[in-house]
């Protein structure tokens, strides 16, 4: 028995118009008169006319002219022949070759819709070397005109599927007619699925959907009629008994067109950028989705309305089917693409597509071995941050990772701006230590100093929580990567404004120096830290607290002086007249120093040294200090050394 057909051909053919109804009652009339007088030009002038209606029809088959150009009712003078039970297999052999010549023909027929023309009238016909025409069996037979045994008759779907339940016949059955002779009843559902393969074969694109649509308009009515929907298992069919759902069952599968006619189908739809229809077949039927992933063209026409209708739901169920069916096989790249980008260029996405693309780009690394592309992995990325999915936006990272030394270096920062923008602090200090953790040594100190320094700038900018920062800290701090200036400022003036909101100064300064004092290892340029703390403290005007600097850079014995903020502190305390202030900081910093430390004091820091203890009255000490540090020979040109020095000489006379 037949159950598939090729497809064949290229060319063109005008599509049918079907003709009104008292039009049809009278065609119908003369046609059985003409087929009587003539029966070679019956057939011929009947599909004659109705081609010359159909060249002046718009090649563009709208959702009308489809439903006009479908068969027509069945006129009430036909009748239909009744299932043969004791055909001979002699019988039945010579009427499967009938009907695979009948098959030939409308494969191979130039002018299908002169074939369709007779065969939709339902009544017999038989196959000429010229066409199909009508027949009479009774009258041809008579005549030894045809053999009775090679005429054919198309049932309605319906009608045949009511006739041959209970048995296994899908395309055709021996049928005996009213006058007790025999006929070859045909599946409309075959007919159609020929022509429909046939017509997308010669590239007639909006006939085959327009053929496709009428027939399946007619089938959902039938379905309907007998509460019969189109995806099994559902409420109504299992309260059914078993015998009433094996009837259900059998006529579905009847009526169904074959797999090759809705595989035409389904690419017809793509060549005419029905993307709408697509999805709407695949979703209608799961047969058809199995239709879809039986080979790359229809999948490739499926994952593309997929895309266009940004369904990702069907796409991944697709992509899972078509794995699933062929478990040993690769999937072209594309498939995978086309059903991420279903996902991730929907403008009103949701935690479902992104759920559906981490599915996709985990598959798609998983069983063929593809990496995202950049921009696609940062979509995905992207859009799992804003909708406030850290745990979809970690699984993305976690899976390329290992790509960010070379493939992925400037997404990894912009997925690191975007996290620290929205502010994901958690998906932030997730990302730098898999990072780090996946980097290793391969990457040199200036390039992990750069990428950290930009986090915690970005982290900043965008008013992260203090917690966070120090977190990020202490990763640098256990990885031995040092801050930019920069940062540091930024970061030592964060600090301080968080402590200062709830300590006072003098708690605050100490805080913070036991905190950069920690992380000494992170922040190599210690001295720089000092110095933007003594910075702050006279911005903010916490002079007394300077001295607790000073001490800090001389207990941790660094190798150098912010001398210019030391020299400024102490100018305010002359402003203030807190000399003793200074002189207790000049005489800590000479005492203790370092040699290099001691030679970064200026000529300013020894003249207001000098002005403090004139200023207290210890004259012998100015005396002292000049001479021990050899401040005449080491600034010879300094007027205000000079005259302390004159003063002091003064005073003790």
């Amino acid at each position: 028995m037949l159950r598939r057909w090729p497809q064949r051909g290229l060319a063109t053919a005008p599509a049918t118009l079907q003709l009104q109804a008292p039009q049809r009652a009278f065609w119908s009339q003369a046609v059985e008169i003409l087929s009587r007088l003539k029966p070679g030009d019956a057939g011929t002038s009947s599909g004659d006319k109705e081609s010359d209606q159909d060249s002046s029809v718009p090649e563009r088959a709208s959702s009308s002219r489809g439903a006009k150009g479908w068969r027509p009712p069945v006129p009430g003078d036909v009748s239909f022949p009744d299932f043969l039970q004791d055909a001979g297999e002699g019988q039945i052999a010579h009427s499967k070759q009938v009907f695979a010549d009948f098959a030939r023909h409308l494969r191979r027929a130039s002018d299908k819709s002169q074939a369709w023309d007779v065969v939709k009238q339902c009544r017999p016909f038989v196959v000429e070397s010229g066409g199909l025409r009508f027949a009479d069996v009774d009258s041809d037979a008579a005549g030894d005109k045809v053999e009775a045994s090679e005429v054919l008759q198309m049932l309605p779907a319906d009608s045949f599927a009511e006739r041959t339940a209970g048995s296994n016949c899908r395309s055709m059955f021996v049928g005996a007619t009213p006058s007790k002779g025999t006929i070859i009843a045909a599946n409309e559902a075959v007919v159609v699925a020929l022509l429909v393969d046939g017509l997308h074969a010669r590239g007639q694109h909006w006939e085959t959907i327009s053929f496709f649509d009428g027939y399946s308009r007619e089938r959902k009515k039938w379905l309907k009629a007998r509460a019969a929907p189109e995806d099994t298992g559902n409420d109504g069919e299992a309260r059914q008994g078993a015998e009433e759902q094996k009837n259900v069952a059998d006529f579905v599968r009847t009526t169904r067109l074959w797999a090759p006619a809705r595989s035409a189908y389904l690419k017809s739809l793509l060549a005419k950028s029905r993307y709408h229809k697509i999805v709407q077949f695949a979703r209608e039927d799961p047969r058809n989705l199995d239709v879809a992933c039986e080979s790359v063209a229809t999948m490739t026409s499926l994952l593309i309305g997929c895309r266009k209708q940004k369904d990702s739901a069907l796409a991944r169920l697709a992509l899972d089917k078509m794995s699933r069916r062929n478990p040993i096989a690769v999937l072209p790249l594309t498939f995978y693409e086309l059903a991420f980008k279903s996902a991730m260029q929907k403008k009103n996405r949701d935690e479902d597509d992104v759920e559906n693309a981490l599915w996709i780009a985990r598959v798609m690394h998983d069983n063929a071995g593809y990496v995202l592309q950049p921009d696609l992995w940062f979509a995905l990325f992207n859009t799992s941050l804003h909708l406030k999915r850290e745990d979809c936006a970690l699984k993305a990272f976690a899976m390329y990772w290992s790509n960010f030394r070379s493939l992925h270096q400037d997404n990894f920062r912009r997925a690191l701006r975007k996290a620290c923008r929205l502010s994901y602090p958690d998906v932030v200090l997730t990302m730098v230590r898999q990072w780090l953790a996946a980097i290793g040594d391969d990457v040199d100190a200036e390039a992990k100093t750069k990428v950290a320094s930009f986090v915690l700038w970005e982290m900043l900018s965008s008013g992260h929580p203090m917690s966070a920062i120090t977190e990020m800290l202490a990763i640098m701090d256990s990885s031995r990567i040092e801050a930019t200036s920069a940062v540091l400022q930024r970061v030592a003036k964060m600090m301080l404004d968080d402590a200062s909101s709830r300590l006072s100064p003098h708690d605050t300064i100490k805080d913070s120096l036991e905190f950069w004092k920690a992380r000494s290892s992170a922040v190599q340029n210690s001295v720089y830290v000092m110095y933007v703390l003594l910075q702050q403290c006279l911005e903010r005007g916490w002079l007394d607290e300077c001295e607790l600097v000073v001490n800090e850079i001389v207990e941790r014995r660094l190798p150098g002086v912010p001398c210019n903020s030391i020299v400024k502190a102490m100018v305010a305390n002359e402003e203030r007249e807190r000399f003793e202030n200074s002189v207790s900081m000049c005489e800590v910093l000479l005492e203790s120093l370092s040699r290099p430390a001691f030679k970064t004091l200026n000529q300013q820091f020894f003249e207001h040294y000098l002005k403090a203890l004139l200023c207290l009255g210890r004259f012998a000490e100015v005396r002292e200090q000049h001479a021990r540090l050899k401040l005449g020979k080491r600034f010879p040109k300094s007027t205000a050394i000079a005259v302390a020095l004159r003063d002091a000489k003064a005073q003790q006379m």
